[in-house]
């Protein structure tokens, strides 16, 4: 009887087993179904034959959004209202009486540049801009396969960039050594261990606490993780050689690997950013480009000499030409020229112009919007918001306003937790410029 009775208990149990499985089976299925918030395609892709072959097109999507699309669309009520304001704009005007001389302008203004503005818009060039895309931040190659964050990094941070640093390494080491100090060659499993303790030391050592690295090695106030992989002193002694004296051409190189990886293995969204950042190696500058909805460095352009920033938006963007991407410019990069050639290449661009700036229209009040072939002005509180080839659809202040501040965003946040903050004191104390540090900290 005993056994009769657990024979059915069995039964019973592997039955409620398997419908729980069964159960939980059909939930995951349906979530996988599911589209993740935020990753909903507002059109497909502006030119089959144009666009980047390796953008992943598929509806599921990994990553943050900053903003929504949206959140930048102009709503069926503020559509109403431009054009009920529209309609009004071509009312003929009560006429004025009074003395006084008439306005030269007639509605047109010239800037100090020479750029003429006017009231109307040029009625061949069409008012609908380029049409709104829905491109979505997306793994390319190999990416897309990627399941964690060291896979990740791994693409990234790649094999012969690790090569390059273990020479430079070992070759310090040989030149510091003397008769009666003889260090161990550094080999690429402890150098993935030193760069693994360089990004934790970012994290425990961030912007928001800063406190002496050598705690980090301590049993009170320390991680076990620092301990076991190598002592403090190790640790010190190759940083310094990385700080070591390589050249600018060691760590261009250097640098540069890694901004043909960040390029190969990443679909921006259609938001971009150009602007100019911080950089951490004394007489250098930097202009990044960046998705302006994830924040990810899609490009980047670091010199010690003074650039035409023609030439680095050129750089910057040469990527995403005849893709119908919007790219919004810095104040040091918004130029009215390049912004129309801009457009030929189906790229519309953002800015804001200042009223100091060349381009501003004299004796503009600043009431409405003027315009000048593709690109237009709107005012905005003693400035205005300049854009080029935007779609009507699109709320331009809006955009602006979403998207400017992408650039110093993400320098921000790369300093927070910064391998900067991984740097000896004995180090820190000296005026030496790291060559590691464009690639470790800007990165």
């Amino acid at each position: 009887m005993d056994c009769v009775l657990d024979e059915e208990l069995l039964a019973n149990i592997k039955c409620s087993d398997q419908e729980d499985e069964d159960e939980d089976d059909e939930k995951m299925r349906l979530e996988e179904q599911q589209p993740p918030a935020g990753c909903t395609a507002l059109g497909t892709s502006f030119n089959g034959e144009d666009t980047d072959p390796l953008q992943d097109t598929a509806a599921t999507c990994n990553f943050h959004w900053i903003f929504e699309d949206s959140d930048v669309l102009i709503n069926e009520d503020q559509l109403a209202d431009m054009v009920l304001k529209k309609e009004e704009s071509f009312r003929p005007a009560a006429p004025k009486r009074g003395r006084g001389r008439p306005p030269s302008h007639l509605g047109n203004y010239t800037s100090s540049s020479g750029q003429i503005w006017s009231a109307t818009r040029d009625p061949q060039v069409s008012e609908e801009g380029l049409p709104v895309l829905g491109q979505r931040a997306c793994g390319k190659g190999p990416a897309r396969t990627v399941s964690n964050a060291v896979e990740a990094w791994m693409l990234l941070f790649d094999d012969e960039m690790l090569r390059s640093l273990l020479r430079h390494v070992n070759e310090q080491m040989r030149k510091r050594r003397t008769p009666t100090t003889v260090q161990r060659p550094l080999d690429i499993v402890e150098l993935r261990a030193y760069l693994g303790l360089s990004y934790l030391c970012g994290v425990f050592r961030n912007a928001r606490y800063s406190g002496p690295l050598e705690e980090l090695w301590t049993l009170e106030l320390g991680n076990a993780i620092f301990r076991a992989s190598m002592t403090l002193a190790r640790f010190e002694s190759i940083s310094e050689c990385l700080a070591g004296n390589c050249g600018w051409a060691e760590g261009q190189k250097l640098w540069q690997r890694l901004l043909i990886n960040c390029r190969s293995y990443y679909g921006c969204s259609s938001w971009l950013s150009v602007d100019e950042s911080p950089c951490s190696v004394a007489k250098s500058r930097m202009t990044l480009c960046c998705d302006a909805r994830t924040l990810y460095m899609a490009n980047a352009v670091v010199s010690r000499n003074q650039r035409c920033a023609e030439k680095d938006v050129e750089q910057l963007i040469c990527d995403f030409k005849t893709t119908g991407r919007n790219v919004t410019l810095g104040a040091r990069h918004l130029n009215l020229t390049q912004s129309e050639q801009l457009i030929q290449r189906q790229i519309s661009s953002l800015g804001l112009m200042e009223n100091t700036s060349p381009d501003w229209p004299r004796q503009w009040p600043t009431d409405s919007n003027v315009f000048s072939g593709s690109s237009k002005l709107i005012p905005l509180v003693g400035e205005a918001v300049f854009c080029c080839g935007l779609s009507s659809q699109v709320d331009a202040i809006q955009a602006y306003q979403q998207t400017s501040h992408a650039c110093q965003q993400f320098h921000e946040l790369s300093q927070r937790f910064s391998t900067a903050h991984a740097t000896p004191g004995s180090l820190r104390k000296q005026a030496m410029r790291r060559w590691s540090s464009v690639t470790f900290s800007d990165s």
